[in-house]
Formats: C-alpha cells, structure tokens, sequence
C-alpha cells in the first residue's frame, strides 16, 4: 500500500499529465469546434495547467493562509539556507553570516574602544576556520531568496529556542521583514535577535510577534543602553548599567547553562562581560 506522501505524489503526477494532455489536445486541434476559441477558455486551461503545477509545488513546501506545510524535509530545507550554527555555549541552534558583511558593525570595527573593535567572530577562534567561513558564505548568497523565510521556519522545525546571528547582522529591511516571517510561521519557537543595526530597527512600524525579541546592542564598551528600544544589551569591562541582568556565562565555562535571560522579555538590558 502507498503511503500517503506516495499518494499524495502520484495522485500530483497524475493530475498535472492529465491537464498536460488536456491543453496539448487543445492546442493542436485546429479548425474545429474543439480547439480554444475565446480568451475565456485559454484562461481556464492555463489555470488548470497553473493548479497541477501549484499540486506538485505543494509537495515540497509552500505558505497557505498564513501556516507553513511541513513536507518538506528539515535537511533539504537547511541545505537551501546554507545550514543552521551550533553555537558551542547556547542551548539552541542559531544562524551566523560573515562578520565581514555587518554594516554598522563593520564600521565599528574602525572605532577604538566600540563594541565592535575585537569582535569575537571577525578572525578569531572557530569563525576563522574554512569550513565556517564557507557556511556564512552559503547563508548571505541564499537572504534574497523568495521562499528563503519559509526555508528558514522548516529548517528551525520544532526547536523552541533560536538565537539569531552568532555572527554577522541584519543585512536590510528587507531582511529584517523576512525574519520577523520566519518568527510568525514558528509561533511555538522564541526568536532572539540582537543587533546593531539600530535604525533598521527603529524605521519598522509593524507589530512583531510575540515570540521575536530584538536587542539593540550598545555601541560602545562601558557605554549606556541604547535608548528608545525597549530591549537592549550592552558590553561592560568596568561599569555596568543599573538595572541591567549580568550575563553569566564567564563564571560557568562561558555556557549558558540554564539561563535563558536573553530571551527574556520580562528583562530590558543584558550586559556581556568585554571579550
């Protein structure tokens, strides 16, 4: 007996060499009363024809009313978006792209004494191994994609944490859209995204859903929380905001262990210990 999947797929095949046979007699009869004559019947078979085609598109994934179809499989969906990161002391899966890419971040680099003057994830430790750099590479050349948010939700699957750029930030807009998608088609994963790209931020007037947390990072070493985000994070070597939740990954072998501050909306500022 075939399985559904099976069914479901020969049942598509079918479909789409019947309308295929349909329009191929059409078209080819000629000078008789079974040949198209009016736009209104070329609309109908090209529907048909689009209907069989949208069939076996279904098969693989697609959005309908808002819900992501899960038949596509979570290693083929990884495979589009370039792979997803495993970060060695989070208790999730996260997404890392090239540090070398960050627009605000790259010219923080610059900036003695910014939080971007020694980043962690420019060419140091793992982020500079070949295999790594390949991987971002993969995931920046995939962020324009069409289907890339629907990609994405299907590669996180049923995780319920994602940490959003271990390296490298939000690229555009347009980027940013596609990932608060992403968080609306994964209603039952928490999404934390921290970034520099402040106005990117600040420029969005829509509602983000309730599983998305965005933390605007601090540019500065000692420097103040970001204002007029309500979800900050900053990077202390002496002084630390008040009213700020102290990462505690450096007195727990740099894991987060149980700590889930940063998803935390109940908490406005994490500040992070300088690197």
């Amino acid at each position: 007996m075939l399985s559904r999947e099976a069914a479901s797929s020969t049942h598509s095949r079918k479909a789409a060499s019947k309308t295929a046979n349909k329009i191929h007699w059409c078209l080819h009869a000629r000078g008789n009363a079974r040949s198209i004559t009016n736009s209104l019947q070329l609309k109908h078979f090209l529907l048909l024809c689009l209907f069989a085609t949208l069939r076996n598109y279904n098969a693989m994934h697609t959005y309908k009313l808002g819900v992501l179809t899960m038949s596509m499989k979570v290693s083929e969906a990884r495979e589009l978006v370039g792979g997803l990161s495993n970060a060695s002391k989070m208790p999730s899966k996260s997404y890392g792209l090239p540090a070398q890419a960050c627009n605000v971040g790259g010219k923080l680099r610059k900036v003695k004494g910014s939080t971007c003057e020694h980043c962690y994830a420019y060419d140091r430790g793992m982020y500079v191994m070949p295999v790594v750099k390949a991987a971002q590479a993969r995931r920046l050349a995939t962020i324009n994609d069409d289907d890339w948010a629907a990609n994405m939700a299907r590669s996180i699957n049923k995780d319920k944490l994602f940490r959003w750029h271990d390296s490298g930030d939000i690229q555009s807009a347009e980027h940013y859209q596609k990932i608060i998608d992403v968080a609306k088609l994964t209603p039952d994963c928490n999404h934390w995204l921290p970034t520099r790209e402040a106005q990117v931020i600040a420029s969005y007037k829509g509602k983000l859903p309730e599983n998305l947390i965005v933390r605007v990072s601090a540019p500065m070493v000692d420097g103040p929380a970001p204002k007029r985000f309500s979800h900050t994070s900053t990077v202390h070597a002496n002084t630390i905001p008040v009213n700020s939740h102290v990462c505690p990954a450096p007195t727990q072998g740099n894991e987060c262990k149980d700590c889930r501050a940063c998803w935390d909306k109940s908490i406005p500022n994490i500040s992070y210990h300088a690197h």
